[in-house]
């Protein structure tokens, strides 16, 4: 999804990131869910569009600190103080 993005390929990122939501749903994997989530957050500040990502980002986060993945809640809380993604995190 990112390298779609990366391309200006906006379509093909949601495609591949609904594929991504799909199969973490499949999985029932709240790791999956989070991380699906964080990178739609990353690539909606890409996209020019934080206020868009800042939702996402709030659930990730959320679902992260459930999880005791206290370095990703940090860094995610990190991006989006900053609001930038200068490359994202793939985990």
């Amino acid at each position: 999804a990112w390298t779609a993005v990366l391309a200006g390929q906006e379509a093909l990122a949601a495609r591949w990131m609904t594929r991504a939501e799909v199969t973490a749903a499949r999985r029932r994997s709240p790791r999956e869910v989070a991380l699906n989530q964080w990178m739609q957050g990353q690539i909606r500040i890409a996209l020019g569009r934080p206020k868009a990502a800042e939702p996402l980002f709030a659930e990730a986060i959320t679902g992260f600190e459930r999880m005791a993945m206290t370095w990703h809640a940090q860094r995610a809380c990190r991006q989006l103080e900053e609001i930038a993604v200068g490359l994202p995190v793939f985990t």
